[in-house]
């Protein structure tokens, strides 16, 4: 009788162990697209980049000169982004060693976190622009069409992982 019991127990024991690994296993088998998988190359994120533009670009319908004018704000607007997050990372860095030191300096505390405030207003300003000079580029119902393709927010939903769910066509 114990012996059938110690079975039991070891088979349930095996039985969980293994049903608790298939979400790990699953987000392995998504090629680094979920929170436990291996970090994205760069070349990997240019390809699904510019898979994700060639989809764009046959639902929207994008003419050669739309394409060309989507492509010359992408490059400017992620330029001046990637400016913008620098100098937050810098500020960030910079109050955080404030935060650091013996003797804290509020005036100094007071006069960082006024500038992070202001990068992070110029963050969202840049954003706008940037959907506003889409909204100029494509026609209204080409817009219409991006908005609900476009992920709704700079995560992607719920949790900080980089795949969005749901029965997006641009997830295909």
């Amino acid at each position: 009788m114990k012996k059938k019991n110690m079975y039991f127990i070891v088979f349930v024991t095996l039985f969980s162990i293994a049903f608790m690994s298939l979400p790990a296993m699953a987000r392995q088998g998504m090629g680094g697209q979920g929170m436990g998988g291996p970090p994205m190359s760069q070349e990997e994120m240019q390809e699904r980049m510019e898979a994700r533009q060639e989809r764009m670009r046959i639902l929207l319908d994008l003419s050669e000169a739309q394409q060309e004018l989507l492509q010359e704000h992408r490059t400017t607007h992620r330029e001046k982004m990637k400016t913008i997050m620098e100098s937050t990372r810098e500020v960030h860095k910079q109050i955080r060693a404030e935060l650091q030191k013996q003797d804290l300096d509020m005036t100094m505390l007071d006069e960082l976190r006024a500038e992070q405030k202001e990068l992070c207003g110029q963050k969202g300003d840049h954003r706008i622009e940037g959907i506003l000079r889409v909204r100029e580029i494509l026609t209204p119902e080409q817009f219409t069409k991006f908005q609900a393709l476009s992920p709704p927010g700079p995560h992607h939903g719920k949790g900080r992982g980089m795949g969005m769910h749901g029965g997006n066509p641009m997830n295909q």
